[in-house]
C-alpha cells in the first residue's frame, strides 16, 4: 500500500512538472497601439504595418489558404464567440462538388447544365447511384448551382471571415517550429478578439508585398515628362503603324482603367473570391474630369481576325465567303475552337455580314489612349524588396501611378507597369531605376515580425488583453 502511495505521488509530481513546463514554455510578445508603436497602426500611412496589409489585401486569403485555413473563422466559430459577420471581411473558398457513385466505387464531379436545378435532379431520380446527392440540403445545393457556370463543374462554397481594420494589438506567438502573428481588434461589446492569424515566414516574403513611395515634385516632373515624350514617340514606330492598319493586334499603349500589380506568392489551388477589396492608397473610381485632356488614336482598319487551327498548328486569316457565317463555321468546326472564337469575337456574325465577299473579316476599329494631360499631377511608385535579410535591403520598383489630390483623396489617372512597358519606354524605366526609396519602411516592417518573444502563459495574455478567445486557434 505504501509503495502504491509513493508511485501515485511520483506520477502526480511528473504530471505537474510536465504541465508547468508546458505552460511556461509558451512564448509571446505584445505590441500595442501606443507611443512609438502607434506608427505601425496608422492606416493613413500606406507603408505602416497595417497600411501595407490593407493595400495588399488580396494576398491575405492566399496566406490563410496556404495555412489550411487556420487563422480565419468559419461561420460556426465566429458565431460561437458572438462576433458579428458584418464587422468582418470575407472571402470564399470553392472546391469541386463531388458525390460517391456505388457502381463506380469512386466519386465523380457534376457538371452544371442549362437546365434548372429541379429539372436536373428530376432526371437523376430514377438512378439509385445518385442517392447521396438527394441527401444534400436543397437550399445549399441551389446556391452551388446558381454560382457555377453552365458547362463547368459544380462547386461548393465555404465562407471565411477575418479582419485587419481597426487593429489595436499585434500578438506574436512562438510555437515549437514556427511563429504566428495574431491581429487583435475590439468588437461592439468592448471585448478584444483575434481577427486574423498569419505565419511569420509568410510576412518575411516582402517580395510579395507592394510598398509605396511618393516622389518629390522634381522627381515627379522628370518621370512624367519622360513618360509623355516616349508615349508620343510610339506613334512613329513600326508597331504602331502595323496596329493602325489592322495587321498587328498586339500594340500596347496604356490602359483606360487603372490596374495595380497583383501577384500570387502561395500555392493555393482553391478559387478565392475576396469581398470589399482594397488594393492601394488611391481611389479606383477613375473619375474623368473636364480638366483631363486625352490624346486618342483610332485604327485606320480594324484588326484582321485570324483562326488558330489545331491540326496544322498555325493561324490563318478569316476571309468572307458566300453564304452565312454559321455555314462557314460549320465547315471548319473540326479545325478551330468555335466556342473560343466567339469568346474573343462575340459580334462575329455581324462582322461577317458587314464584310464584302473575298475581303478579310476584321474586328471593329479600336482606339487607344496616347496620353492624359493631368494638371497638378503627382507620381507615386510601387516597389517590393527581394531579400529576407534584415541587414541587406534592396528595392525593386515595379510600377508607377500618376494622380491628383482631390478632396482629401488621391485620384489615380494613369498607371505605368515597368515590366509590361520595358521595351517601349526604356528612358522611363531608367528614371524609376535611379529613384531612391525610403527603406525605413522595410525596417519598420521587420521590427514587428522579428520582435522577440518571452515566456508567459496564454491565460496571462488572455487576461491582460481582455481576449474572448480561449486559445489562439480560430478554426
Amino acid at each position: 500500500m505504501y509503495i502504491r502511495f509513493i508511485l501515485m505521488k511520483i506520477s502526480v509530481f511528473i504530471l505537474s512538472t510536465f504541465f508547468s513546463a508546458f505552460v511556461f514554455s509558451q512564448k509571446f510578445a505584445v505590441i500595442e497601439n501606443k507611443g512609438d508603436n502607434a506608427k505601425h497602426f496608422n492606416y493613413n500611412d500606406p507603408n505602416s504595418f497595417v497600411g501595407v496589409l490593407m493595400n495588399n489585401l488580396v494576398l491575405i486569403p492566399e496566406m490563410i489558404a496556404s495555412n489550411q485555413f487556420q487563422g480565419a473563422y468559419d461561420e460556426y466559430s465566429l458565431e460561437s464567440l458572438s462576433i458579428s459577420k458584418e464587422s468582418m471581411l470575407t472571402f470564399e473558398r470553392a472546391d469541386h462538388f463531388s458525390i460517391y457513385i456505388p457502381s463506380f466505387e469512386q466519386s465523380i464531379l457534376l457538371t452544371k447544365t442549362n437546365q434548372s436545378l429541379d429539372v436536373f435532379l428530376d432526371s437523376l431520380k430514377p438512378n439509385l447511384d445518385y442517392e447521396e446527392l438527394f441527401l444534400v440540403d436543397k437550399n445549399i445545393l441551389q446556391m452551388y448551382w446558381d454560382k457555377s457556370n453552365i458547362g463547368s463543374y459544380l462547386f461548393k462554397y465555404q465562407t471565411y471571415y477575418f479582419d485587419i481594420r481597426n487593429i489595436t494589438t499585434f500578438l506574436l506567438e512562438e510555437k515549437e517550429k514556427e511563429i504566428w502573428i495574431h491581429f487583435i481588434k475590439q468588437n461592439s461589446n468592448g471585448k478584444n478578439f483575434i481577427s486574423l492569424s498569419l505565419k511569420q515566414d509568410q510576412l518575411k516574403e516582402t517580395s510579395c508585398f507592394n510598398f509605396w513611395e511618393f516622389l518629390t515634385e522634381e522627381e515627379s516632373k522628370e518621370f512624367i515628362s519622360t513618360y509623355k515624350s516616349e508615349a508620343f514617340g510610339q506613334l512613329n514606330t513600326k508597331e504602331f503603324n502595323l496596329w493602325s492598319k489592322g495587321i498587328n493586334p498586339l500594340f500596347y499603349m496604356m490602359n483606360e482603367e487603372i490596374q495595380f500589380n497583383e501577384k500570387s506568392c502561395w500555392n493555393t489551388p482553391e478559387i478565392i473570391k475576396l469581398k470589399d477589396v482594397v488594393q492601394s492608397p488611391f481611389s479606383l473610381k477613375n473619375i474623368e474630369s473636364e480638366k483631363i485632356q486625352k490624346t486618342m488614336k483610332t485604327q485606320e482598319l480594324g484588326t484582321v481576325i485570324r483562326l488558330q487551327r489545331f491540326d496544322f498548328g498555325d493561324e490563318v486569316t478569316m476571309y468572307r465567303e458566300e453564304g452565312s457565317c454559321k455555314d462557314f463555321l460549320k465547315r471548319i468546326e473540326s479545325e478551330v475552337d468555335i466556342e473560343l472564337l466567339f469568346i474573343y469575337h462575340p459580334d462575329l456574325e455581324k462582322l461577317w455580314d458587314e464584310t464584302k465577299i473575298g475581303d478579310e473579316v476584321r474586328k471593329s476599329k479600336e482606339s487607344l489612349i496616347v496620353w492624359k494631360e493631368i494638371p497638378n499631377a503627382k507620381t507615386a511608385i510601387s516597389y517590393t524588396t527581394d531579400t529576407k535579410s534584415r541587414s541587406k535591403l534592396a528595392k525593386n520598383v515595379n510600377s508607377a501611378v500618376i494622380y491628383q489630390d482631390e478632396n482629401y483623396q488621391k485620384i489615380a489617372y494613369l498607371d505605368y507597369n515597368k515590366e509590361d512597358q520595358s521595351q517601349q519606354f526604356p528612358l522611363t524605366n531608367s528614371i524609376l531605376d535611379k529613384i531612391e526609396v525610403d527603406l525605413t519602411n522595410i525596417s519598420n516592417w521587420n521590427s514587428i515580425i522579428y520582435t522577440k518573444t518571452m515566456s508567459t502563459s496564454y491565460s496571462e495574455i488572455q487576461k491582460s488583453l481582455n481576449l474572448i478567445n480561449n486559445s489562439t486557434d480560430l478554426y
